[in-house]
């Protein structure tokens, strides 16, 4: 797979980082690389039920293996215990 342009991976992680910083007015919204795609989401709460969705980012990440990435990160897995 072809590494892509710095300066393109450098936007997104702008991109990521100032979207991220909007959300987090209300609650805490983090970031985190996982792998070759970024991942926003609530940093963990109390009450399960007030969760916003989940965002991620990918670029040249094939399809299967962001999937991958996804389901061992989704909310209620072992890396939010």
């Amino acid at each position: 797979m072809k590494r892509p342009d710095r300066g393109i991976e450098f936007a997104i992680e702008v991109f990521v980082r100032g979207h991220s910083a909007g959300r987090s007015r209300t609650f805490p919204y983090e970031v985190s690389r996982v792998g070759p795609v970024w991942l926003m989401r609530d940093a963990p709460r109390k009450n399960p039920r007030n969760y916003r969705k989940e965002e991620w980012i990918r670029m040249t990440s094939t399809p299967g293996r962001w999937m991958q990435l996804c389901d061992g990160t989704r909310e209620g897995a072992s890396s939010r215990a």
